[in-house]
């Protein structure tokens, strides 16, 4: 077996001392740009590889991130994975991912399997956001985690800022005549009622009451009939649009949609405009913010991160960059 590059070899080489070759490789200490370029060169010729496991066997980290998620044949997850392995692969640590499908038993699994390996941090997106039977079993283990786009006093969380992108929704609504707009999804959050001091400024808001299926949402709005809507989730506003054309047709509500990712985006004549949350920036400076807290140490207390969210009237929606590769949506049973 062909034996592997070690760094005194690397020194050897450039008559150089051990510790001043780690150095350059690492991109630590003092050294001079050129003698750090002449080491990196070097190793790169010569095909050395670092050692993680000694690596972190003296570091006390593993370099590595871990990401509980959804299932990624849906296109939020998809997103939010992508970008957060190429964050991770960018700043040279290691991303294993986890994959929910939205059962509980196979949350536990992501949960047991992933902190098993050590990471030094979690990307937490839980099925289950509000009274998640998981939360206090993390809490306990002590490990770095970040809830994604989710809110609890417990852990530090990671959300879309929508006040500023809501105030100009409503501006937008308002130079339309509207007066007033319902706040609509089949999974409210918190983070959501933002709305209240960005659109809320400019018309009344009103939340709609927590309902379970379409029908009863479609059955709400019909009877407030407001002349606007702020719908949460980007798979819902086709078939609200078409429940609502069933069951009363003379009934057209000017719509904003909040969307993660612009081929998220829908189409229609009904919507006039759209709140962009950043999903994909939001997964990378997720990334950053663990790899911070790893390297500089966490936080003594939970804080939440916020990156402003986006909006744009539906004229104005940036078409879908190259590289974003469409996909179609699962919905869990």
């Amino acid at each position: 077996m062909e034996q592997s590059v070690t760094l005194k070899d690397i020194a050897q080489e450039l008559g150089l001392s051990a510790k001043a070759v780690s150095t350059g490789i690492n991109g630590t200490g003092r050294l001079s740009p050129e003698t750090r370029k002449k080491i990196q060169e070097k190793a790169r010729e010569m095909g050395y590889r670092p050692n993680i496991t000694a690596k972190a066997l003296v570091s006390g980290r593993s370099r590595s991130l871990a990401m509980v998620a959804g299932d990624l044949t849906d296109l939020f997850f998809a997103g939010v994975a992508n970008a957060a392995l190429q964050e991770s692969a960018r700043l040279g640590y290691q991303l294993l991912l986890g994959l929910t499908r939205w059962s509980q038993d196979e949350e536990r699994c992501c949960l047991e399997n992933l902190t098993a390996r050590n990471p030094d941090g979690i990307i937490y997106c839980p099925t289950f956001k509000r009274s998640n039977p998981f939360y206090a079993e993390v809490r306990d283990r002590k490990y770095p985690l970040l809830l994604f786009h989710t809110e609890n006093p417990d852990f530090s969380s990671i959300h879309a800022d929508g006040r500023e992108a809501l105030k100009e929704a409503g501006t937008l609504l308002k130079s339309h005549g509207a007066r007033s707009a319902a706040l609509c999804s089949l999974a409210p959050q918190s983070i959501w009622k933002n709305a209240m001091e960005g659109a809320g400024s400019e018309i009344d808001i009103e939340c709609q009451p927590v309902v379970e299926t379409l029908e009863e949402l479609a059955g709400f709005l019909a009877r407030r009939r407001h002349p606007a809507l702020i719908v949460k989730d980007t798979r819902l506003c086709l078939p609200l649009i078409e429940a609502l054309e069933a069951i009363s047709p003379g009934y057209r509500p000017e719509i904003i949609q909040g969307y993660g990712d612009f081929h998220h985006f829908t189409p229609h004549a009904r919507v006039v405009g759209g709140v962009y949350v950043r999903t994909r920036e939001m997964a990378a400076e997720a990334v950053r913010t663990l790899i911070g807290w790893a390297e500089n140490g966490r936080p003594a207390e939970p804080v939440c991160v916020y990156l402003p969210a986006l909006f744009f009237p539906a004229a104005e929606v940036p078409p879908v960059p190259e590289d974003r590769h469409l996909l179609t949506f699962a919905y869990p049973s």
